[in-house]
């Protein structure tokens, strides 16, 4: 009974609110009130995305842009694989490293959660490919990125589909791909170094 009142007071209230959003002030330059919105929603074949506001103050929330994407990953972790340079078939040049990151802690079959804590001791390495696509970007990271140095990676996650040349079957490659946006930082001896280009 409590939710069926709980769900009616949350109807009223965002029914309140969308009666306010849509309630428009009416002016001289034909703009849309709230009297002339019922006449007009009642009308076959009327959308409610034709409402104007007149307005700069107020905000019609059904005219509102769609939420943007975003494609960006953040790696933190050890070289396993040393950087390479690789032509593609475009003629441009990437450059290639992968690095391992700590994931979530490896739990032994016969393990409980409760005693999970004594039990973990290694934690289940990822590996993701790195691929920095700016030439002069990656002949630096060539020079400064060693096997096993600590590297911080700022990039875009991308998906490559290829043909593989063995079989012929297509293949997907997900890699972080470094572009003029990106950012690499290694740990050295000497501290932190941000590899930029000048």
């Amino acid at each position: 009974m409590h939710g069926v009142a709980r769900r009616a007071g949350l109807w009223r209230r965002t029914h309140g609110i969308a009666r306010r959003c849509t309630s428009f002030s009416s002016s001289s330059n034909g703009s849309l009130n709230e009297d002339t919105y019922k006449q007009k929603q009642t009308k076959p074949g009327w959308d409610s995305s034709q409402a104007v506001v007149a307005d700069k103050d107020k905000v019609d929330i059904r005219r509102q842009p769609p939420l943007q994407s975003l494609h960006k990953a953040i790696l933190a972790g050890k070289i396993t694989l040393p950087p390479f340079q690789k032509v593609r078939k475009n003629g441009k040049v990437a450059t290639i490293f992968n690095v391992a990151t700590g994931g979530m802690w490896r739990l032994p079959i016969s393990s409980k959660l409760a005693a999970a804590e004594d039990e973990c001791t290694d934690p289940c390495l990822q590996y993701h490919k790195v691929v920095i696509h700016d030439e002069g970007l990656g002949k630096l990271a060539v020079r400064t990125l060693r096997r096993g140095m600590q590297v911080y990676v700022e990039g875009e996650l991308e998906t490559r589909v290829f043909n593989d040349t063995e079989t012929g079957s297509v293949k997907r490659d997900r890699e972080v791909a470094v572009h003029a946006t990106g950012q690499v930082m290694a740990w050295t001896e000497k501290g932190p170094v941000s590899l930029e280009y000048c």
